[in-house]
C-alpha cells in the first residue's frame, strides 16, 4: 500500500495507543521518544505534510499513525529493536551497562552460595536421621 492510499484510508477518531505491554522492556532500553523523534519527521517529509516536523492532531497525524501501525519498516517495535542492535540506548542504561557484568557475577555467586547452603542443610538433616525438608510444626494455640 502506498503512502497516498494510506492518507485516503486514514480512520477517524483518536490515534491508537502506541505503548503495548510486549515492548515495555524495550521501551525502557530504547525510549519511545527516541523512536518518535527520528521516524515521524521522516514520514511527514515523505508525505509532503511538512519538512521534518511533528504533525498536529488530525488527519496528518492519522496518516502518520497508519504508516507506523501497518508498515513494518516504521513500526515502533522493529525500529526500537534496530536501534538496540546498533547500540543506541537511553543514556541511563549506558552508565549501568558498565556495572552489569559485576552485578551479574555477584548474583551468580550468591545463588551458588545459597545452593551450597541448602545442600549442606539437607546432608546434615539426613545424618541426624530426619527427613530433609520436614515441615515446621504448627502450634495448637492458633
Amino acid at each position: 500500500m502506498n503512502i497516498e492510499a494510506m492518507l485516503r484510508a486514514a480512520p477517524s477518531g483518536p490515534p491508537p495507543d502506541r505503548r503495548r505491554r510486549d515492548d515495555q522492556l524495550l521501551g525502557q532500553l530504547v525510549p519511545y521518544g527516541l523512536y518518535y523523534g527520528t521516524v515521524v519527521p521522516q514520514l511527514t517529509t515523505q508525505l509532503g505534510l511538512c519538512h521534518g516536523c511533528l504533525p498536529f492532531p488530525g488527519p496528518q497525524s492519522e496518516a502518520v499513525s497508519n504508516i507506523t501501525d501497518f508498515d513494518w519498516r516504521y513500526a515502533p517495535l522493529t525500529v526500537q529493536v534496530k536501534y538496540l542492535l546498533q547500540g543506541i540506548t537511553a543514556p541511563p542504561w549506558a552508565e549501568i551497562a558498565v556495572a552489569m557484568p559485576l552485578l551479574l557475577g555477584l548474583v551468580g555467586y550468591g545463588l551458588f552460595r545459597v545452593q551450597r547452603l541448602a545442600v549442606g542443610l539437607d546432608v546434615a538433616a539426613k545424618e541426624k536421621g530426619r527427613p530433609a525438608g520436614r515441615p515446621l510444626r504448627r502450634s495448637s494455640s492458633g
